[in-house]
């Protein structure tokens, strides 16, 4: 059987705090989810990498979805022709019980702990909690500065756009690109491709492109133009039948494209500015200053360059202060993972296993 696996971020920090579309998947009533609701620590991940490491040879495709908070850490696997998701459920993670029992199952892992044992740390433990939160508030603050000039760039921008100029190249690509023939319109899917994490401007999109026959790479420092043209893409590519994966800008929170795939037709378009530092080998380059009235724009740099510089500093504090409240948040593990029963983990581990295989048996 082959295999396909394919990587994303269960979510992104954001101006707004932490945001993610995979309620999306939770809430379609297409999959069963099981929700693992624990505490700081790795038990969940120990789980989440158990199931990964046991079903992955059953399944033909699956989607692994990373934290964007913990470099490595599995936060959800989506099994999709057994339709099976497996979410950490964690804080900051709200997900919930829409239909229990039918298409979603909780499972808490609280039990597995010594609760009485953390009394001892009772101070230690407060004073770790609060220090994350304060730093993931700074945090916040710092990418909302950076939204707000980054918008002011977007702005800007869009006044010296030559749409009539872009709109022409749309339809000239989509031409040459889709199949011809109406069809029921396709779907849209969001996966988040790149995020804000403790290291900064992350991406799967490298991950993701092996299968893809033809890359296009959106060249452009200012936002809009990759914007305007991934929305007249994803456009006509969805009302010729064909289904997309969208993923947006996390600077902005959402709303503003910065990638597409299109995998029935193999091909992907992605979006290089100053803050991804995207850079894809053989792919097709696309030069966005050519859909600006240059003219117009030059008298608009002086006040596009303060934005860009001010940007990056920002960003850079932004960064610096999740890694402080990521550090935080590790030293939980520290008072949380010890005290762990594993037999118990064990246990919920072969439940889990069993509910699993059950399905998978169904679905052959």
């Amino acid at each position: 059987m082959s295999y396909k696996k394919s990587n994303y971020f269960l979510g992104t920090n954001s101006p707004g705090g932490y945001i993610t579309r995979f309620n999306d998947l939770i809430e379609s009533n297409e999959y069963h989810c099981y929700i693992l609701k624990g505490m700081p620590g790795i038990e969940n991940r120990a789980v989440l990498e158990h199931i990964s490491r046991r079903f992955r040879h059953r399944e033909r495709e699956v989607e692994h979805y990373y934290c964007s908070n913990t470099e490595g850490k599995l936060d959800a696997i989506v099994m999709e022709c057994s339709k099976i998701i497996v979410v950490d459920g964690t804080i900051p993670h709200t997900f919930q019980t829409v239909i229990p029992g039918i298409f979603h199952t909780e499972i808490s892992l609280a039990d597995c702990y010594d609760s009485a044992a953390l009394m001892d740390h009772k101070d230690e433990i407060v004073a770790c909690f609060l220090e994350s939160r304060a730093a993931e508030k700074r945090c916040r603050r710092f990418l909302s500065a950076c939204c707000a000039l980054s918008n002011d760039t977007y702005t800007i921008a869009s006044e010296c756009v030559d749409l009539n100029k872009a709109q022409g190249f749309i339809n000239r690509l989509c031409r040459k690109i889709l199949p011809k023939g109406k069809k029921e319109s396709g779907k849209e899917h969001y996966r988040q491709l790149c995020a804000i994490t403790p290291k900064g401007y992350s991406d799967f999109i490298d991950d993701n492109l092996h299968e893809y026959d033809s890359i296009y790479q959106l060249n452009c420092d200012n936002f809009v133009m990759p914007d305007l043209l991934l929305k007249g893409i994803a456009a006509l590519t969805l009302r010729s039948g064909i289904d997309i994966i969208i993923s947006d800008n996390p600077v902005f929170g959402t709303n503003i494209k910065e990638h597409i795939l299109i995998p029935g037709i193999k091909t992907a378009f992605v979006t290089s500015h100053f803050m991804n530092d995207v850079d894809i080998d053989d792919a097709i380059q696309i030069n966005c200053k050519r859909f600006y009235d240059m003219a117009e724009l030059s008298k608009k740099r002086k006040r596009l360059n303060f934005n860009k510089k001010a940007i990056n500093q920002l960003f850079g504090e932004a960064v610096k202060s999740l890694a402080i409240s990521q550090s935080h948040y590790k030293r939980l593990g520290g008072y949380y993972s010890p005290i762990c029963n594993e037999k118990k983990l064990d246990e919920k581990l072969r439940w889990l296993n069993e509910q699993i295989e059950r399905i998978i048996m169904r679905a052959d």
